[in-house]
């Protein structure tokens, strides 16, 4: 049943305020008029915060020092009513208090948890070398928003692995642009933010994009009188989740646009997925750490509460020092962590597999909004079976989406031309499940154009969340018999490689890859006892790939044969001169997902114990003369080296084959090496 209409602040919150007759609408627009007065005095000063509350986060609280507002989503969205025949500054101010008020900007002021990172620059035009904004890097961030609080970097594309927190740190820098320009309209920057999922025109320019984005903002003027203003930062997300078959394209008319055509004074903020920049924007590059144990506790402190966190804490302590990979690398991952919390506020494990984490989310946002009470009786009548309904339709939706290849926006004419269901099974109509993905918060809508005509679009409200769903359809259609190596294959061979010339500088390109990656690991996850010969169909085209698979199953017992053979292989690949040396590396990054044959730990007993080790792998350097000392001429010698060159005769003698790594010395550690005196040397000691 529809909620009853309540009353806040003398504001009907379930009538739209354009509603009614004529003396209504003035005195409704008055009153919401006084309310938005209120919401802005508020928030012009430094102690206000905002918070999203409600069972369905529908209700918006702007608590001051001494007074506070309280105001229902809806309330704030007739905010927009206003900005049509207000004067500029006073549309800004209506713009500037909506973004700070809706939820996918409120909730962050609380629940952020400061990111780390490292500042980074590609290879700059000399023109740029003296420009503070642009050159410059190599620093460790504490927060990677201190690239522009300290380092003053006013462009820079923010890389990382999936779901490390990259839109939630733009998200976050938007909030904090809109609260300091609220509050200082003369000198702080405005914060235009944009989905470059958006980008699907062929022919698009960056510009003409904006200048449409700009339209839709309520905002006075153009896009072009704006930044000539020189005070608008654009926070552009999601490179990756552009068009994948002329990405690069399209990446060069966005380096163009912001080191050519932006202008000096404006800001241009980007986010990618690591392994998809695949070509430059020609910015210095933020990339993202993983989460350390210190923030990990801070955020369960943020979730649980100061009380209860320490038990928590505790709890999944244990499983942090019980040596499993796979649930190291998921907590590290700010996405993920959060849905393992999730798992726990359930009463359940935290959860170990990225597949379940994602299985537990849909689920729980599907039930959630059935038992909101705000969906007809057809939907709610067997709750399971629309459940269930609702996960084969998006599983076929997002897997007809990602193999457009044109980005990660649904239209509505590709939801309405896609079978949703087998012949004779289960079925929803199109509106029934656009409208309930939608309410439960897996979709979102937005206006698009397609062919120069308005269109309603729609996107996963995270792109993990997609490539979970075309997972599980890609995994039915693998069951099925189907033929689907054009989804992972990619060339490895140095003849299939064009020569490609790099500046000074300039980083080596990224493997290739298809745009399938994750999708593939997570149907692997969820394949059960067909994940071994999925993950052999898998390495015939794509080694690396495949033992990025194996990753996510190798802790399995019937798993250990096969992982033997796939480090055997990659190893052998990573050696093979006939390899490219992007292909190279590639092999020699999946295995150390799954294990390196030479850096695998061991069990020994040690006195009273048994302690984990590596074995190093060692070198034998035969019995010979070398030139110990360096030519006093020689400039690149360290000056202990400068003596008289000598030669001297060494016997044969073993050397490790690399240097000790972090994890070998982390086997010394947890068997406290570190605190025991008789492994350190006087000098160490000192």
């Amino acid at each position: 049943m529809p909620k009853k209409p309540t009353k806040i602040n003398d504001i009907n919150a379930q009538r739209d305020v354009v509603m009614g007759d004529q003396h209504n609408y003035y005195a409704d627009l008055d009153r919401v008029e006084k309310t938005l007065d209120k919401i802005i005095g508020l928030l012009r000063t430094p102690q206000a915060r905002v918070e999203v509350g409600g069972d369905f986060n529908d209700s918006i609280l702007v608590i001051g020092e001494k007074n506070t507002v309280t105001l229902s989503r809806k309330e704030a969205e007739s905010f927009a009513k206003l900005q049509t025949h207000a004067d500029p500054a006073r549309r800004e101010e209506i713009y500037l208090a909506r973004f700070i008020l809706d939820e996918t900007y409120a909730r962050w002021g609380k629940l952020y948890l400061p990111l780390a990172g490292s500042l980074q620059s590609p290879s700059m035009r000399i023109s740029d070398r003296s420009d503070p904004g642009m050159s410059g890097a190599g620093e460790a961030l504490a927060d990677i928003r201190d690239a522009i609080t300290k380092h003053k970097k006013t462009r820079f594309v923010i890389l990382g692995e999936p779901g490390c927190g990259k839109t939630t740190t733009l998200r976050r820098l938007a909030l904090d642009l809109a609260r300091e320009r609220l509050q200082d309209p003369l000198h702080a920057h405005l914060p235009i933010r944009a989905d470059l999922f958006k980008f699907t025109d062929d022919h698009l320019q960056p510009d003409k994009f904006l200048d449409g984005l700009w339209g839709m903002t309520g905002l006075a003027g153009t896009y072009g009188e704006a930044i000539a203003k020189r005070d608008v930062c654009f926070l552009l997300d999601g490179v990756n989740q552009m068009p994948f078959a002329d990405r690069n394209k399209r990446i060069d008319r966005w380096s163009y646009w912001a080191n050519e055509d932006l202008g000096t004074g404006n800001w241009a903020i980007f986010t990618c997925r690591l392994a998809d920049y695949t070509s430059s924007l020609q910015l210095p590059e933020v990339r993202v750490n993983n989460l350390d144990e210190k923030q990990m506790r801070k955020y369960f402190e943020m979730r649980f509460g100061e009380k209860e966190s320490e038990k928590r804490w505790q709890e999944f302590e244990k499983h942090l020092r019980a040596g499993n990979d796979r649930f190291d690398k998921l907590a590290r991952n700010p996405f993920m962590l959060n849905l393992m919390v999730e798992r726990a506020l359930e009463g359940k494990s935290f959860g170990d597999s990225r597949a379940i984490l994602m299985q537990d989310l849909a689920y729980r946002l599907i039930n959630r909004e059935l038992q909101s009470g705000r969906q007809s009786d057809i939907l709610t009548g067997n709750p399971d079976g629309t459940r269930n309904a609702m996960m084969e339709a998006l599983s076929r939706l997002a897997f007809a989406m990602q193999s457009k290849g044109e980005g990660t926006i649904l239209t509505r004419s590709l939801a309405e031309s896609t079978p949703l269901f087998e012949r004779g099974g289960a079925s929803l109509l199109v509106n029934d499940i656009l409208d309930l993905a939608v309410d439960a918060t897996v979709l979102e809508e937005m206006s698009i154009t397609e062919k120069g005509a308005p269109q309603t679009g729609y996107s996963f409200y995270h792109q993990l969340l997609q490539e979970y769903f075309a997972a599980l359809r890609l995994l039915g259609l693998f069951r099925g018999g189907k033929n689907l190596s054009r989804y992972w294959s990619v060339s490895w061979r140095r003849w299939q490689f064009s020569p490609m010339p790099l500046r000074k500088g300039q980083p080596l390109p990224l493997p290739p890859v298809t745009g399938w990656e994750e999708t593939l690991t997570f149907a692997v996850a969820l394949a059960g006892r067909d994940a071994q010969g999925m993950i052999e169909t898998i390495a015939a085209k794509n080694l690396p790939l495949a033992g990025r698979c194996l990753a996510e199953i190798k802790e399995r017992e019937d798993a250990q044969k096969l992982a033997e053979r796939l480090r055997t292989d990659l190893l052998k690949r990573q050696r093979d001169e006939g390899a490219h040396l992007r292909a190279r590396i590639d092999a020699g990054l999946a295995l150390g997902e799954v294990g390196h044959p030479d850096l695998l730990p061991w069990a020994f007993p040690f006195e009273d114990k048994t302690v984990m080790a590596i074995l190093p792998a060692l070198q034998e350097v035969p019995v010979g003369e070398f030139i110990f000392g360096s030519d006093p001429s020689d400039k690149n010698a360290y000056d202990s080296d400068r003596t008289s060159e000598r030669q001297h005769k060494l016997p044969a003698y073993f050397v490790g084959r690399y240097p000790v790594t972090n994890a070998e010395f982390k086997f010394f550690i947890d068997a406290g090496g570190y605190q025991d005196d008789r492994w350190w040397s006087p000098e160490g000691l000192t």
